[in-house]
């Protein structure tokens, strides 16, 4: 029995495992997340590309409802037939919706751009003490 030693690739620490595992993947011991297994002749295989398509759909619809309910409310605004008939409270509650729905919307646009240039910075934090460790 033959036993191989790699890195993981989401932690970087070392896993020892049976030759007869070569290219199987697993769950790592130390950070629990999947991880391919390779041999000192097979280079480390690269780490999946989050889809980011999906982000971008989701997004356009967000876009689109906030633009479909800014038109709503402007036309509230300005239909006086609904201020002349007493929608004084219609016309407030549309501005209310209308005001809750863009922040919600630049929340679901802002929030993960910022989760994602946090998750570039630890990354290179990460790196970093992989390599001063590792000397």
């Amino acid at each position: 029995m033959k036993l191989i030693k790699c890195t993981c690739q989401t932690c970087n620490q070392h896993i020892e495992f049976d030759a007869q595992e070569l290219g199987r993947a697993t769950n790592c011991p130390h950070c629990g997340m999947e991880t391919l297994l390779f041999g000192p002749s097979t280079p480390p295989p690269l780490k999946r590309v989050p889809n980011h398509k999906r982000n971008w759909i989701i997004s356009i619809i967000a876009i689109i409802t906030l633009l479909v309910v800014l038109l709503s409310g402007r036309t509230m605004l300005l239909n006086a037939s609904a201020l002349a008939a007493g929608g004084v409270l219609s016309v407030i509650l549309s501005l209310v919706v209308v005001v809750l729905v863009v922040i919600i919307v630049l929340l679901w646009i802002i929030f993960p751009v910022f989760v994602y240039f946090g998750m570039q910075r630890m990354e290179a934090l990460l790196k970093q003490i992989a390599t001063n460790t590792a000397h």
